[in-house]
C-alpha cells in the first residue's frame, strides 16, 4: 500500500506482511498526509518501488500483478504515460474514482476493458458500496490471468477475450458435435479448428465460464464435462485430442444424453446460470429430434444449432430454440465455419447476457404510506400490511418493506432496511397506531416520499419500486404534480380507498389502473376468492382490505417477483411471438440491438406464503435507530467524512479579505434528515476553509436552532481553523420545530457583542440555512439585523418557503433554493465571491474610465440595465474620491461622446447622477476609433495622475466596424489595464484582442445577466494583475514586449477558403447555459476566419434524437449574418445519436448545399458533443462514410464527452481531437483549433482553385 499526494510514502510492501489481520491493523492506523494530487508520480512511483523483487514482487513467477488507484480529483500531473508503464509490465490497473475524480483520467488509467477496471462513487462514503463487486471481479481476474499463464502474452495483455464477450462473463456451454461417417477427415480437422478458435475467445474460468464437449455418431462420447477443466488452456488441449469415430446420425439420443449427463449438478452446470448447447450436425438425424430438444429447451437450455451442407432444415428447425432463423445457423461446408464464427460467438454471447438478465434475482421495494385519519380501520390495515408481509417473504435480503402515516406531515414508522426480518416487520406493525390529523395533505406526503422513502440512503437496491397509499379522504392539497413525479421517477404507485376517498384523485395518483375502491374492491375479492377458497366474502372494509392485500401481492409478483420462466424465447425485432403475455426484462444488452426476454406463459400468482426467495447485496446508510430517535454523531464518523477528502484552498479573491465576522445559522430541526444535516455541516467546514481564519482576521460562529435557538460557538471562542473544524463537527441534531424569527432575533445582541469587540468598520455576514416554513415571522427580525448592517444569506433546502428567504436575505441575489446537496458546491462559490468583493476594493487607488457602446443594435431597455450594472459595480465597494478610486465615462457609437472625466468633480453622487441620465447615441459600431481616442482622457492634462493604476473598462453588445488590435495594443503599452466586457452578439475575439488576456474577459449570454458578473469583475479591478508592458516613448515600437492577442487572423493567411459545418449536440443533458457557451465558441471560430462567398462558407446542424440543419453553406455570406444565425439556433433536447447526426450531416456538404468539393475546396465538419453516444454501433461506420468522402471532422468534447469516440469519428487523428471538461473552457480551443486548421490547411493549398 502507498499513500500519495505531492509526496510518496510506503505504507507496506508486497513482502512486509505475511497475514490479513496485520494488515488490517495497519490500515486501521492509516494518517492522512495531504497535499497535491500527484497521481502520475503515485503510478510510477509503484512501478519503481513496488511491483519489483526486492519489494516482494512475484512476476517472475507469473503471479498476477495487480494495481488499485484510488482518487477524488483531477491529477496535477500527467497521468498517461505512467499509466502505460504499468500496463505495458503487464500489470492490471483498477481505477476508482471519488467525487469530483476526471472520468477521462480514470479511463487513462485502467486496464482494458474500462468498463471493467473502472469504478466511480458520488463520496467516500459510497465506497462500500462497490467493494463486493471490486472483490468478485479481482477473483475473477486473477483467476483468469492463471489460467492464461501459458498462453502467449499479445502486447502484453493476458486475457484475449473477444470483445464481443466481455459482459458475457459466466455461463455454461455444451458442444454437441457429430462425428458420423459422412463428415470426413478433413471436415472434422476444420470444425476442430473452429472448436478452438470459438472457445479461445471466452472467459474460461471455474466461476465464469465452464465448458462440455460431447460427440455423436449412433451412440453419444462423452468427451469432457462442465465441471472438468477450469482454464482455456485445458480446453483447447483436449479438442486437439479429439477422435474421429464414423458411425450412423442419432442426434435425438445425444441430446437426451446432454440433459441426463451435462446439464445436471454432477455434470458441474450451475443453478441461476445462463446454459447454452450448441449442436453441429452434417445430415438428417436417425432417430426423432423434437422431443428430446423440447425437453432440454424446458430445462433452460438455450440451443444453437448449425447445419452443414445437406443437413435436415426441417428436423433441425426443431431443435434449435426460437426463433429458428436466429439459433439455426446453415453453411455450405465445414470450411465455412471459421467464417461464421465471429457472429456466431458474438449471438451465443448475447443470449448469455440476456439470460442472465432473466436469471438474476428480482425484488420489490414497497413502501406503505398510510393516512393517519383512517383510525377507525386500523386493525384490518394492520391485518392486511401483516399478511402483505408474510406473502411477499420480507425481509432484508430479498423483498424489502417500509411504513409510514401522514396527515399535515409524514412520519416514517420503519426504513426500507431497518429490519433485517420478516418477524420484526410484522411486531412493528402489530404496534403500529395511526395519530390522527385535522389536514390531509396527500400531495406533500407524495413529494416526502419521492425525496426520502428510494434513495440509496433509504435502503432501495435498484430494484422495482411501489409506494402503496392507504386513503380515507380528499386531499387538502393538490396531488397531481407530486404524483406526476413520483411516477416519473419509475416509482409504481397503487391506492387504496377506505370511506370518503375521492375516486378521480385515486386515479390521478395511481399508475395505470392500479386503484382498488368500492365496487372494483369487491370484484377484486371475488376473484381472488375463486383462487383461494379461506377468503370470506364479506362487505365489511376488512374483509375488503384483505381482499386487496391479495390483489397487491398479484400486482407485485406478477410484475416483478414472478418465477422465472425454465424456457425463455429471445424475441428479435419483428418476430415477436404471438399472445406474449408479460415482460420480465426491458434492459437493453450491451451487445445486441432491441432484444427483449418475453416468458411464453406466465406463472400464477403465487398461493404460498413466499412470493420470491433469495439473496441480495445490501446498501444502507440509517439516520434513526429503531426506536425513532437520532443518532448522536461524533466527531470520529464526520472525521471520515471531512479528513479523507481534499480541502480546499483559501479563496484566491479572498485574500484581501482580512477582516470579516461570519455567523452561521442553522436548522436542526426534525423535518431535516440526519444525513442532510451531515452535508450542512460539510457545507460550513467547506467555506470555513476558504478564508484566512484567525482573532484579528475573519472569525466564525455558528448558532442552531428549531424550537428555539442554541449558541455552539462565539466569534471569539475559537480562533484557528482546525479547532474551528473541530467545533463544527462536534455539532449534534436534536429535532424539533422550526422557528426561524425566534433564531434571527436570538443573533442581534450576538452582532452587537462584535461592534463592541472590533467596531463598525468589520463587515458582518449572516448564513442562514433551512428546510421548512417557519411557525413564526421572519421579515421584521430580518430587516432588523439587515439595519444593524450585517449582510443575510438565505439558503433553503427542498421544502424551505421561497418568499421567506426573500424577506430573510433581503436581496434575491443572497437567496438560494437548491433541491440537492450537490448545488452547495456551485453556491458556497457565489457566496465567498460576494463576501470578497466587497472588501477588495476598500483600499484601491486607480483612475477608472468606462467607455459604454451606445450604438443602434442595443435598444433602450438594455441600455438601461448597462447603466444599472455600472451602478451596482461603483456602489458596491469602490470609492470615488480624488485621492482614491477617480472615474469617468464616455460612450461611443459612430462618434465618441464625453459624459464625465476623470478631472470632473470625483463624488459618487455626481458620478451616478451622469450615468443615470446618460443618453444612447445610437449610430455605427465604432470600437476601434473609440478605443484611439480614449487614450489621450487618461493623461495628466484630463484628470489622470502619474504612477496610480490606469483601468478602462469596455462594454459592447456588438462586433466592431474597424479594426480594435491596433489602439488596443497602443492603450496598453501606456500601461493602460483593459477589461472587456461583452453580451449577446458580442464578438469574443475582437473582446481578446482588446483585452489582450483571456483573464480580462467577460462574456454573458443576455443583459439582465450583466450583473451575475459583479462578483466575478470587482476582485479583478480591484486588484488588478500587472500590464502587459511598460511604455518607453524613447524607443521605437519594435522594442516593446509582443502583444498576447491572438493573431490567428493575421499568422492563418491560408485559411481563406473552406467550407466548414458546425454539428452540435442539442441533447437533453446540455443546460442552456451550456449551449450558450457552444454558441460563443462556435462564434469565435467563426471570428478567426474569413468568411465570404469565395472564401469559407459555414452551416451549422443541431442534432439530438435526430439531427435538423439550421442554415447550409450556401446561405449566408459575411461574418455577422453566421454570427447572428448561430444565436437563434434552438436547442431541441432528447437522446445522443451521434453516429446517425455524422450520417446526416454527409449530405450537407454536397453541390446543392452549397459544397464546392467538386472544386476540391477543403471541407471540415466540427462535432461538439457532452456525452456519449447513444448509438455507438454506428459511429465507425458513420464516420468512415464521412471521412471516405475527402471530409476532415474535428471531434470536440466537452465534461461527459468520451475520448475514444471522438477518436473513431476523427478516423484516429488525434491532433484533430480537443477535449474541455466544462462548457466555460470551450472558448479557450478555438486558437488551438485555428492553429490546427492551418496545419490541415497548408496541406491543402495546391489544391485550392
Amino acid at each position: 500500500m502507498v499513500q500519495y499526494s505531492n509526496i510518496m510514502h510506503t505504507e507496506f510492501s508486497l513482502n512486509t506482511y505475511q497475514n490479513k489481520a496485520q494488515i488490517l491493523e495497519h490500515i486501521d492506523k492509516l494518517g492522512y498526509i495531504m497535499g497535491k494530487t500527484l497521481t502520475g508520480e503515485g503510478l510510477n512511483f509503484i512501478l519503481k518501488e513496488h511491483f519489483v523483487q526486492s519489494a516482494g514482487s512475484r512476476a517472475s513467477e507469473k503471479v498476477p500483478q495487480i494495481a488499485v488507484v484510488i482518487t477524488d480529483g483531477m491529477a496535477d500531473d500527467d497521468v498517461g504515460p505512467h499509466a502505460m508503464d504499468l500496463k505495458n509490465q503487464g500489470i492490471i490497473v483498477y481505477a476508482i474514482g471519488v467525487k469530483d475524480a476526471v472520468e477521462l483520467e480514470l479511463r487513462q488509467i485502467a486496464s482494458e476493458p474500462q468498463d471493467q477496471h473502472v469504478y466511480s462513487v458520488s463520496d467516500f462514503t459510497a465506497l462500500q458500496s462497490i467493494t463486493q463487486k471490486i472483490v468478485q471481479k479481482l477473483c475473477f481476474e486473477v483467476e483468469e490471468v492463471i489460467s492464461h499463464t501459458t498462453q502467449v502474452v499479445i502486447s502484453h495483455t493476458i486475457t484475449q477475450v473477444s470483445t464481443d464477450c466481455q459482459h458475457a462473463t459466466v455461463a455454461d456451454i455444451v458442444f454437441l458435435v457429430d462425428c458420423s461417417g459422412s463428415i470426413g477427415h478433413d471436415s472434422f480437422n476444420q470444425m476442430k479448428q473452429f472448436l478452438k478458435s470459438f472457445v479461445s475467445g471466452l472467459p474460461v474460468a471455474k466461476h465464469q465460464v465452464r465448458i462440455g464437449l460431447a460427440q455423436f455418431d449412433h451412440q453419444t462420447y462423452q468427451e469432457f464435462l462442465l465441471k472438468d477443466h477450469d482454464n482455456v488452456k485445458d480446453v483447447l488441449d483436449r479438442i486437439d485430442q479429439l477422435q474421429y469415430h464414423k458411425g450412423a446420425t442419432y442426434l435425438g439420443s445425444a441430446l437426451t444424453f446432454l440433459q441426463e449427463n451435462y446439464f445436471t449438478p454432477e455434470g458441474g452446470s450451475r443453478d441461476s446460470v445462463p446454459k447454452i448447447a450448441i449442436v453441429i450436425t452434417d445430415g438428417a438425424s436417425m432417430d426423432a429430434v423434437a422431443e428430446p430438444a423440447l425437453k432440454l429447451r424446458s430445462h433452460g437450455v438455450v440451443i444453437f444449432a448449425v447445419g452443414v451442407g445437406y443437413y435436415d432444415a426441417a428436423q433441425l428447425r426443431t431443435v434449435a430454440s426460437s426463433p429458428s432463423e436466429q439459433f439455426l445457423i446453415s453453411i455450405h461446408d465445414y470450411q465455412e465455419l471459421q467464417k461464421v464464427m465471429d457472429n456466431m460467438r458474438k449471438t451465443v454471447c448475447t443470449s448469455v447476457e440476456i439470460q442472465a438478465q432473466v436469471l438474476a434475482p428480482k425484488y420489490a421495494e414497497v413502501f406503505f404510506l398510510v393516512d393517519s385519519s383512517a383510525q377507525s380501520h386500523i386493525q384490518a390495515i394492520r391485518e392486511m400490511l401483516i399478511r402483505l408481509a408474510n406473502q411477499l417473504n420480507v425481509n432484508k435480503e430479498g423483498n424489502r418493506m417500509g411504513l409510514a402515516q401522514y396527515g399535515s406531515t409524514v412520519s416514517v414508522e420503519f426504513q426500507l432496511d431497518q429490519y433485517t426480518s420478516e418477524s420484526e416487520v410484522v411486531d412493528h406493525i402489530k404496534r403500529f397506531t395511526l395519530t390522527g390529523s385535522q389536514m390531509r395533505k396527500t400531495g406533500g406526503a407524495i413529494s416526502y416520499a419521492s425525496h426520502n422513502f428510494f434513495s440509496l440512503e433509504d435502503g432501495t437496491r435498484g430494484y422495482k419500486q411501489y409506494l402503496v397509499l392507504i386513503i380515507s379522504g380528499k386531499s387538502d392539497d393538490n396531488v397531481m404534480e407530486a404524483s406526476n413525479v413520483i411516477k416519473d421517477q419509475g416509482v409504481t404507485v397503487l391506492t387504496v380507498g377506505l370511506d370518503q376517498a375521492d375516486r378521480v384523485e385515486l386515479e390521478i395518483i395511481a399508475t395505470q389502473s392500479y386503484v382498488f375502491i368500492g365496487q372494483c374492491t369487491q370484484q377484486i375479492i371475488q376473484g381472488i376468492a375463486t383462487a383461494d377458497n379461506t377468503i370470506d366474502i364479506k362487505d365489511t372494509v376488512k374483509e375488503k382490505i384483505q381482499g386487496i392485500s391479495q390483489m397487491i401481492v398479484h400486482v407485485l409478483c406478477t410484475t416483478v417477483v414472478t418465477a422465472e420462466p425454465k424456457n425463455p424465447t429471445i424475441v428479435m425485432p419483428g418476430k415477436e411471438p404471438k399472445n406474449p403475455t408479460i415482460v420480465v426484462t426491458t434492459k437493453k444488452p450491451k451487445n445486441p440491438t432491441n432484444v427483449v426476454i418475453v416468458a411464453k406463459t406466465p406463472p400464477a400468482p403465487p398461493q404460498t406464503s413466499h412470493c420470491s426467495e433469495g439473496s441480495a447485496g445490501h446498501l444502507s446508510e440509517g439516520g434513526h435507530n429503531n426506536n425513532g430517535q437520532y443518532i448522536q454523531h461524533t466527531k470520529q464518523d464526520i472525521k471520515i467524512l471531512f479528513d479523507s477528502e481534499k480541502i480546499p484552498k483559501v479563496s484566491h479573491d479572498c485574500i484581501q479579505t482580512d477582516k470579516a465576522d461570519i455567523y452561521f445559522l442553522i436548522d436542526h430541526s426534525t423535518s431535516i434528515r440526519y444525513k442532510d444535516f451531515r452535508h450542512i455541516k460539510k457545507f460550513v467546514l467547506e467555506l470555513i476553509w476558504m478564508f484566512r481564519i484567525g482573532p484579528h482576521k475573519v472569525r466564525v460562529g455558528l448558532v442552531k436552532f428549531s424550537n428555539s435557538p442554541k449558541l455552539e460557538f462565539r466569534l471569539s471562542q475559537y480562533t484557528d481553523r482546525e479547532s474551528l473544524e473541530d467545533a463544527v463537527i462536534a455539532v449534534h441534531q436534536t429535532g424539533g420545530n422550526t422557528y426561524i424569527g425566534h433564531a434571527l432575533n436570538f443573533m442581534s445582541p450576538l452582532f452587537k457583542e462584535t461592534m463592541e469587540d472590533r467596531g463598525h468598520a468589520v463587515p458582518k455576514y449572516l448564513i442562514v440555512i433551512t428546510d421548512a416554513n417557519s411557525h413564526d415571522n421572519v421579515e421584521v427580525p430580518a430587516k432588523r439585523l439587515r439595519q444593524q448592517g450585517i449582510t443575510i444569506y438565505a439558503i433553503g433546502l427542498k421544502g424551505a418557503n421561497e418568499r421567506e428567504l426573500d424577506y430573510i436575505s433581503g436581496d434575491p441575489k443572497r437567496k438560494y433554493l437548491i433541491n440537492n446537496f450537490n448545488a452547495f458546491i456551485p453556491m458556497k462559490d457565489d457566496i465567498v465571491k460576494d463576501i470578497c468583493s466587497q472588501s477588495a476594493c476598500k483600499n484601491m487607488l486607480a483612475d477608472v474610465i468606462f467607455l459604454v457602446d451606445g450604438s443602434g443594435s442595443i435598444d433602450s431597455d438594455e441600455f438601461y440595465k448597462i447603466k444599472r450594472f455600472i451602478n451596482v459595480l461603483i456602489q458596491r465597494s469602490i470609492q470615488v474620491h480624488p485621492d482614491a478610486v477617480r472615474v469617468g465615462l464616455l460612450q461611443y457609437s459612430g462618434t465618441l461622446r464625453v459624459e464625465y472625466t476623470l478631472c470632473a468633480p470625483q463624488t459618487l453622487r455626481g458620478f451616478l447622477q451622469t450615468v443615470n441620465f446618460m443618453r444612447q447615441l445610437s449610430g455605427t459600431t465604432l470600437t476601434g476609433g473609440a478605443l484611439s481616442l480614449t487614450s489621450q482622457f487618461f493623461d495628466t492634462s484630463k484628470g489622470g495622475r502619474p504612477g496610480v493604476p490606469k483601468i478602462l473598462i469596455v462594454l459592447t453588445d456588438g462586433e466592431a466596424r474597424d479594426d480594435v488590435v491596433r489602439p488596443a495594443q497602443a492603450l496598453r503599452r501606456k500601461n493602460i489595464i483593459i477589461y472587456s466586457v461583452g453580451v449577446e452578439r458580442a464578438n469574443v475575439t475582437q473582446l481578446r484582442e482588446i483585452s489582450g488576456r483571456p483573464s480580462r474577459l467577460f462574456m454573458e449570454t443576455n443583459f439582465d445577466a450583466l450583473q451575475n458578473l459583479e462578483s466575478d469583475i470587482l476582485p479583478k479591478i480591484c486588484q488588478p494583475d500587472k500590464p502587459d508592458t511598460t511604455y518607453k516613448p524613447d524607443k521605437p515600437d519594435t522594442t516593446h514586449m509582443p502583444d498576447t492577442t491572438d493573431k490567428t487572423v493575421i499568422n492563418c493567411s491560408t485559411t481563406q477558403v473552406a467550407d466548414m459545418i458546425f454539428l452540435v449536440d442539442g441533447s437533453s443533458s446540455i443546460y442552456p447555459d451550456q449551449y450558450k457557451s457552444m454558441e460563443r465558441f462556435m462564434m469565435s471560430v467563426v471570428d478567426s476566419m474569413n468568411v465570404g462567398e469565395d472564401h469559407v462558407r459555414f452551416g451549422a446542424i443541431v442534432y439530438s434524437t435526430a439531427a435538423e440543419s439550421k442554415f447550409t453553406l450556401n446561405q449566408f455570406k459575411t461574418a455577422e449574418e453566421v454570427r447572428n444565425a448561430i444565436a437563434n439556433l434552438n436547442q431541441p433536447g432528447g437522446i445522443t445519436s451521434t453516429g446517425a447526426a455524422l450520417r446526416y450531416a454527409l449530405d450537407y456538404f454536397g453541390q446543392s448545399y452549397g459544397g464546392r468539393r467538386e472544386k476540391k475546396v477543403p471541407q471540415i465538419l466540427f462535432v461538439i458533443t457532452d456525452g456519449a453516444a447513444t448509438d455507438p454501433e454506428l459511429l465507425p461506420v458513420s464516420s468512415l462514410e464521412v471521412l471516405s468522402e475527402g471530409i476532415m471532422i474535428y471531434g470536440i468534447g466537452v465534461a461527459g464527452a468520451m475520448m475514444t469516440e471522438l477518436q473513431v469519428m476523427t478516423g484516429g487523428k488525434n491532433k484533430r481531437v480537443f477535449y474541455v471538461d466544462n462548457f466555460d473552457a470551450l472558448e479557450t480551443l478555438q486558437k488551438k483549433i485555428s492553429k490546427e486548421l492551418c496545419e490541415d490547411d497548408k496541406q491543402n493549398v495546391s489544391l485550392r482553385p
